[in-house]
């Protein structure tokens, strides 16, 4: 005859059980936290490469190198902004080109989304400067916890956002010096300097991206990163 089970054992096996499938739910949960928040950060590194991004052969993408300025909202990465003119190779002059607008999206939005979310349904935070442009992205935190934000992705070095060219030349005659660049509002501008054998020629204010350097006959592109210098010679 089998020996049944006493109410004292049912209750164990009960109890067992139920820890066991409340230890398997916390589990759960935990990688369904840990897959949000990997899928939180790797939209927020989107959003950075959307803003700015240069790749390993120096050229530069993203809404600030096609613009020449950084986005007051991260909204303008998804819907062109007023005032913004579409993406177009406009003349400098001299029969120089400089490619100049918004040519986004830059970046993608999840399917039925008409906005940034992260992972818990919640808006992704732009991180602004002094003068109002975004210079940087958080996301709020886990879902049901304290709305406290993670580090930011930075997208500007603490330089800011304008880079900078020092020209030098070995010829002793003063030459002007152009920089043509897209001026952040869909055109294209330039900064001028002059420059000889006998003194250097700093050209401040660029706008980074995809800009054309106007010397003495000679025309050079070049992809300048944000907050960079660039020092450029003119030989013989």
């Amino acid at each position: 005859m089998k020996k049944a089970f006493t109410l004292v054992e049912l209750v164990a096996v009960m109890a067992i059980v139920a820890l066991t499938a409340h230890l398997a739910m916390r589990a759960l949960g935990t990688l369904a936290e840990t897959r949000k928040r990997t899928s939180a950060q790797r939209r927020m590194e989107e959003i950075r490469d959307g803003i700015w991004k240069v790749d390993s052969s120096g050229s530069a993408s993203g809404f600030l190198a096609d613009t020449g300025r950084l986005p007051r909202r991260l909204a303008e990465l998804v819907e062109k902004p007023a005032g913004l003119g579409e993406y177009a190779v406009k003349e400098a002059g001299h029969g120089i080109y400089v490619a100049s607008g918004w040519k986004g999206p830059y970046v993608r939005l999840e399917a039925g989304r008409g906005e940034l979310l992260d992972p818990w349904g919640n808006e992704f935070l732009a991180e602004t400067n002094a003068l109002g442009f975004v210079t940087g992205v958080s996301h709020m935190g886990e879902s049901g916890q304290p709305r406290t934000k993670s580090p930011p992705f930075s997208v500007v070095p603490p330089g800011g956002e304008k880079a900078r060219i020092v020209v030098s030349a070995d010829s002793a005659a003063s030459m002007q010096v152009k920089c043509h660049f897209a001026d952040g509002a869909g055109g294209v501008t330039n900064v001028t300097g002059q420059v000889s054998a006998a003194a250097e020629c700093l050209l401040e204010g660029i706008a980074p991206g995809l800009v054309a350097v106007e010397a003495g006959g000679m025309v050079r592109g070049l992809a300048l990163k944000a907050g960079e210098t660039r020092e450029i010679h003119l030989g013989e």
